[in-house]
């Protein structure tokens, strides 16, 4: 479905038609299906994705602020070859040298994870590059996906948990007595498709869409 027929799912559920009290902000219920959809994706890792950032010179800290599990790595060496790298721990890294972390900046060969969407380069980048990090992963669609005609990114068998829990969001926004009479229905349909969604992941790798973007981490 695309955001305009989630939206108008979830209208119709809650009765918000046009001409309704409901109907005050038009803009509410995009942002809702927004919320919803990152929020399911969190929960479930049903979307995998993939996220790009450049390689800056000397710095090994790296964010995906769209990806939540980063899963695999890999980097485009000087020469313009593209490498998948592999991962550490700083447990490990610090047991193998307690000075990795000052080592001369190179080609990366290893990413060690500081969070779950950052990372460490070991060793930092000798070179800068345009689209040289590529992290693979599980994610939210987060800002990329906004078009009102854009079909939602996160598998089809998910759409309708989105629809159920932005009117539930809805609910917690606008809670009328009509409202408040759908919202235990609303719960169970919504906990029900999330449950098969959830095991229908562990079962299923799904398609990487296309790359989006990412920023260095700031601050650190």
């Amino acid at each position: 479905m695309t955001r305009q027929e989630m939206i108008i799912q979830g209208r119709d559920l809650l009765g918000e038609f046009f001409g309704t009290p409901g109907d005050a902000d038009p803009f509410a219920w995009s942002r809702l299906v927004s919320t919803a959809a990152d929020e399911i994706a969190r929960a479930t890792d049903c979307f995998y994705t993939t996220a790009t950032a450049d390689l800056v010179s000397g710095q090994a800290e790296y964010c995906a602020p769209q990806i939540t599990k980063v899963k695999a790595v890999s980097v485009y060496d000087a020469s313009g070859a593209r490498r998948t790298i592999g991962s550490a721990t700083i447990g490990g890294m610090d047991e193998w040298s307690g000075g990795w972390r000052d080592e001369a900046a190179s080609t990366p060969e290893m990413w060690i994870p500081t969070g779950l969407n950052q990372i460490v380069l070991y060793p930092a980048p000798s070179y800068s590059a345009a689209g040289g990090l590529v992290l693979e992963g599980y994610g939210v669609p987060g800002v990329g996906w906004s078009a009102m005609s854009a079909a939602c990114p996160l598998p089809d068998r998910a759409h309708m948990a989105v629809v159920y829990k932005a009117a539930l969001l809805r609910i917690i926004q606008n809670p009328t007595s009509d409202n408040m009479a759908r919202r235990a229905m609303l719960a169970d349909e919504f906990a029900d498709m999330k449950g098969k969604l959830e095991a229908e992941t562990r079962r299923q790798t799904y398609p990487r869409p296309l790359p989006s973007s990412v920023l260095p981490c700031e601050g650190r």
